[in-house]
């Protein structure tokens, strides 16, 4: 992982990822992404889960990375299954209903041993909200390019009756309160799977939360690839061997670039006629599920009209 990765622009309606080998960038509305994933001892698949959505618009980015125990035939159904719920929900700007069926699919699973740990993260290009579900995964790190630190992205004070830090599938019925803020242009999202912070030195010190957290301070200011670079670099050092030969590795590198509310003319026009495809034309063999949109004013209007795109409220609490 050393070439400089130019970001390729995504399509509106795209669902993107898998839990095979890659290192891709990605340009969306308002953001960049960098993906970088390798299974366990170079495998052809591993149990790293990672998709990015574009909805039809361009103006809901959504990230989903989840590391789940259990390889082979069933990993691959899992995978598929992630996939398609993320095509179900591409065209909600809310995430709150996506993340409970993606718990209750695993609930279903887990009589066949197979657990799950997730984020589950929602961009909002014209406000710049970025909404955080997290399900008993490590929390990911956030740079704050006014403060120039990076700090550790989760709830200081978490509300009695909101549940939080639950692995999929743990309780059938789980109502995830997703964390929200604001991003900044250059402020920096990084996602990680366990593999990176359950590392160990020479001397059997494991790395720990506030170990990566500490590590990516020591580095320079972020820069797309070439952060990533360095921390792979450093991470090498630390353990004095690839992590990906203990484990998976997945890191999603996220930069609000603040450009834009919505995608080009030419990218929206596509994802209307995708939506098309897949609704007026589709076939009865068709086995991706209809991406009906969220009903409400800013999800609705908003892609047309730019004014009701401030109704979205995603600190709003839902009865």
């Amino acid at each position: 992982m050393t070439q400089q990765t130019t970001p390729e622009r995504m399509q509106c309606m795209e669902v993107w990822g898998g839990n095979r080998p890659v290192q891709r960038a990605i340009a969306l509305t308002g953001l960049d992404l960098w993906v970088y994933s390798r299974p366990q001892g170079g495998a052809e698949a591993g149990g790293d889960v990672h998709y990015v959505s574009s909805c039809g618009s361009g103006r809901v980015t959504r990230v989903l990375l989840a590391d789940i125990s259990g390889h082979g035939e069933k990993m691959a159904q899992v995978a598929e299954a992630l996939r398609t719920l993320m095509q179900r929900y591409v065209n909600y700007i809310d995430q709150r209903a996506m993340v409970e069926r993606m718990n209750e699919r695993f609930h279903e699973w887990v009589g066949e041993g197979l657990f799950a740990t997730a984020l589950v993260g929602t961009f909002f290009a014209p406000t710049r909200h970025f909404t955080l579900s997290n399900a008993g995964h490590p929390p990911p790190l956030y740079y704050e390019v006014k403060a120039k630190r990076w700090r550790i992205l989760e709830e200081k004070q978490q509300s009695a009756r909101a549940l939080r830090n639950i692995p999929l599938g743990a309780l059938q019925k789980v109502r995830y309160e997703p964390l929200t803020v604001r991003l900044a242009p250059n402020d920096y999202v990084l996602w990680y799977t366990d593999s990176l912070i359950e590392a160990r030195s020479e001397n059997a010190d494991m790395l720990s939360t506030d170990g990566l957290l500490d590590l990516v301070n020591a580095l320079p200011a972020p820069d797309g690839q070439e952060f990533l670079n360095s921390l792979l670099t450093r991470l090498g050092s630390y353990t004095n061997m690839r992590l990906q030969d203990s484990d998976d590795v997945t890191l999603i590198l996220m930069r609000c670039t603040g450009e834009g509310a919505q995608a080009p003319l030419e990218y929206r026009l596509k994802g209307m006629l995708r939506f098309f495809s897949s609704t007026i034309c589709r076939n009865k063999e068709a086995k991706d599920p209809i991406p009906w949109p969220e009903v409400s004013i800013p999800n609705i209007l908003g892609g047309i009209f730019p004014f009701f795109n401030r109704f979205w409220d995603p600190t709003r609490k839902k009865s």
